[in-house]
């Protein structure tokens, strides 16, 4: 996802990687599952490339990991992979300019 600071990239990433019916708040409290560092959780903004992943049943349904979110990335992902037959990997890049070259890189990679 690339987009303009503030456009609700980081928080449409972390709505669709949730479990089905989650909400946000109106205020992007659903990112906070999506930031790999303090400072960003601290300013709200995307500094690194925040990479998620979505996993699907064959019959299209999405996957919802037991695991709680609370635990890091690499616990929650062998679970999703193991159980689901399709996987949809999301970057989601930094919006704000200061981070041009992270996002960038995020593009070329």
């Amino acid at each position: 996802m690339l987009g303009n600071v503030d456009s609700g990239k980081s928080t449409l990433s972390a709505i669709l990687t949730s479990a089905p019916g989650t909400l946000d708040n109106g205020r992007g409290e659903a990112r906070q599952k999506v930031f790999n560092f303090t400072h960003e959780a601290n300013n709200g903004r995307t500094s690194s490339i925040a990479h998620e992943i979505m996993g699907f049943k064959a019959d299209g349904e999405q996957y919802v990991t037991k695991v709680t979110h609370t635990q890091k990335k690499n616990k929650i992902w062998p679970d999703i992979v193991a159980n689901s037959d399709k996987i949809v990997h999301l970057l989601d890049m930094c919006g704000h300019e200061k981070y041009l070259k992270t996002t960038m890189h995020g593009l070329t990679s």
